[in-house]
């Protein structure tokens, strides 16, 4: 499926982590599973919403 790379799509990458931050949240960017671990458990004790990005 090609169709990414297409011309006629144009997609801006979004930072989702950021974006939470922004609206109140608490925004987490993962690259490990040790660093997902600790994302899910601060996200856990919040008292807000949470996004955690994973990203290679």
């Amino acid at each position: 499926m090609d169709h990414q790379k297409a011309d006629f799509v144009n997609i801006p990458s979004i930072n989702y982590a950021q974006l939470a931050t922004v609206f109140g949240g608490c925004g987490f960017v993962v690259k490990t599973s040790d660093q997902l671990r600790q994302a899910l458990q601060m996200a856990k004790e919040s008292t807000t919403f949470s996004c955690s990005a994973a990203v290679q």
